[in-house]
């Protein structure tokens, strides 16, 4: 009995400090996203600490741009070590978003997002052998084809196109996403930190 409390108890210790670098899509999308609908440096600061990130984060510049904000931070989280994010789980690194948002921004003409045919576009001109380390992948082409079949909506957010980028790396390298939030399950945990302000 006190063996099986024993190894509870570590196992539960080893999953709660596991620390990675990297951006998971939960990372992307709830830091990306937040900048993008909430332009405040309190909500931001609260929600580092929310999620357990303790090291200080100074870039913020209410002069930046939207697309210049997440871009930092998002440069900021990708280098150092978060608690609970989970080493099975598919990521992008910095030279990842470094590229992606280069190529966003050569396509588009609205900065905050992109068109449907845009999105089109940046796949078909993005260098995806980047994402693995120039490694050759037979079937890169035809997944990257196969995947523009799902490209859908209207407009595409630099959070929305660097969460399709991941899911794409993923497909091929047969990992795992993980769980992505609905813009609205996303405002309801930003309404829950905002609520705890002081």
């Amino acid at each position: 009995m006190h063996l099986k409390i024993i190894l509870i108890f570590c196992s539960v210790c080893f999953f709660t400090v596991i620390t990675s670098i990297g951006l998971t899509a939960q990372n992307i999308n709830f830091f990306g996203n937040l900048l993008f609908y909430h332009d405040n440096s309190t909500l931001l600061s609260k929600s580092l600490q929310a999620n357990n990130i303790q090291r200080p984060y100074s870039s913020y510049n209410r002069e930046d741009t939207t697309i210049i904000k997440i871009w930092k931070l998002l440069m900021f989280l990708s280098k150092i070590n978060k608690p609970g994010d989970d080493i099975e789980l598919e990521k992008l690194y910095g030279n990842d978003v470094n590229n992606i948002l280069n190529e966003f921004c050569r396509i588009g003409t609205n900065m905050n997002s992109i068109s449907k045919d845009q999105c089109i576009q940046f796949f078909n001109s993005f260098d995806f052998k980047t994402l693995f380390n120039n490694e050759n992948h037979e079937n890169l082409n035809g997944a990257v084809n196969d995947f523009m079949t799902s490209i859908v909506n209207e407009n595409y957010t630099l959070v929305d196109v660097l969460l399709e980028v991941l899911k794409l790396k993923s497909y091929i390298k047969k990992t795992i996403v993980g769980h992505i939030q609905s813009i609205d399950k996303l405002q309801d945990e930003y309404d829950i930190i905002v609520k705890n302000i002081h």
